[in-house]
């Protein structure tokens, strides 16, 4: 029987070569099965067999005829890479941006390293040696303190040379209060300013010490020294260290005091002043050099003290009656009270006329009346 012969019944018998070409057709190949009858085979031509690779692919990704999507690389940003496949010039300027990057950063770390080496050469060069001091403002301190304090006294470079360090070696000078240094004139000299301390006074703690402008002991005096100032006690280096408001009181009246009797030029100017004594009970009393008179002030006001001090001394002196004075007290205004070494009073001391009594007592004052008089 054919291919497409009736059977017995008067239906089409499908033989099994057609069935096979329709299970092929079905499947979408082309290439019918070899005939063992007829010996050929029948070759699939080309159109049919790309139209079968592509229905396969179509088939394999879900999606018929559409070629599948490329996978991203690990990483990739998609903006990224959406721009630079957009706009081809950005790769290239973002490649520019790198480069200019690297050449500004290799350009940097070149000129660094040339004012690195710069300033190592200069620093061992003699040309910077400093060679000039110009020293200024000191009368006290010696020029080669002042050298040796700042380390100016050895070879040193003025590029290396540390100011600060040298302000400080200068301030450890017992006399120098304030040191500023600078670098001029370039390029071998240097500039050195002092402000020394101005001692006002010499105070008496532990041990004798200059006293300065405000009641500050700065130097304490070596063996030897005549300060020339009068000295000051009845105050404890607590008390002046701590500055205390009492203190602080305390120093501003003597102070006051040594200004007004810097302004006499009788027995009571301050050159002839040996003591400054401060209690805080009894107030202030003076010591003079030569003659040894104790004159105690006590609280002010004193300038109207100071003055009465000197009128009393003249009107002593031209009775001459001063001979022999050991104290004198003025705190029970307007009176004074004049005492004699024992065995030294004149005869005929009296109450003079003036309003500025004078009552003189040969030896020791009587304990009642001392008491008296303080209280007043």
């Amino acid at each position: 029987m054919g291919q497409g012969g009736a059977s017995r019944l008067g239906r089409k018998q499908i033989t099994p070569l057609g069935r096979a070409r329709r299970v092929a057709e079905a499947a979408g190949t082309a290439q019918p099965p070899r005939s063992s009858s007829s010996g050929s085979s029948a070759s699939p031509s080309p159109a049919s067999g790309r139209g079968n690779l592509k229905a396969a692919q179509a088939k394999a990704s879900g999606q018929k005829g559409a070629p599948p999507k490329p996978r991203r690389a690990p990483g990739e940003s998609g903006s990224l890479a959406k721009a630079l496949k957009a706009s081809p010039g950005a790769l290239r300027r973002f490649a520019s941006l790198c480069f200019y990057a690297i050449v500004a950063t290799a350009a940097l770390a070149a000129v660094s390293a040339g004012c690195l080496y710069a300033y190592y050469s200069f620093s061992d060069s003699d040309y910077f040696l400093i060679k000039r001091h110009d020293i200024r403002g000191i009368f006290r301190v010696s020029r080669q303190e002042v050298l040796s304090a700042a380390g100016l006294d050895r070879p040193v470079n003025t590029l290396t040379f540390d100011t600060q360090a040298a302000v400080r070696g200068l301030k450890s000078l017992s006399w120098v209060e304030e040191a500023d240094i600078s670098r001029a004139p370039l390029p071998d000299g240097i500039t050195v300013r002092v402000t020394e301390y101005k001692p006002r006074a010499v105070v008496s703690l532990d041990r004798l010490y200059y006293l300065d402008g405000k009641g500050r002991p700065f130097k304490s005096l070596e063996p030897g020294e005549n300060p020339d100032k009068p000295i000051v006690s009845g105050f404890t280096l607590d008390e002046l260290l701590n500055e205390g408001p009492l203190a602080g009181q305390a120093v501003s009246e003597v102070f006051e005091l040594m200004d007004i009797l810097d302004r006499r030029s009788d027995d009571w100017r301050l050159d002839e002043i040996s003591e400054i004594r401060r209690d805080p009970d009894i107030g202030v009393t003076l010591f003079t050099r030569r003659s040894g008179i104790e004159a105690r002030l006590g609280f002010g006001p004193f300038a109207e003290k100071a003055a009465r001090l000197g009128k009393v001394t003249g009107r002593l002196r031209a009775r001459g009656h001063l001979a022999g004075v050991t104290h004198m007290n003025l705190e029970c205004a307007p009176r004074v009270t004049v005492r004699w070494a024992k065995g030294m009073k004149p005869p005929d001391v009296g109450v003079p006329e003036e309003e500025e009594g004078v009552e003189g007592y040969d030896g020791e004052v009587p304990p009642a009346l001392m008491a008296g008089s303080a209280a007043g």
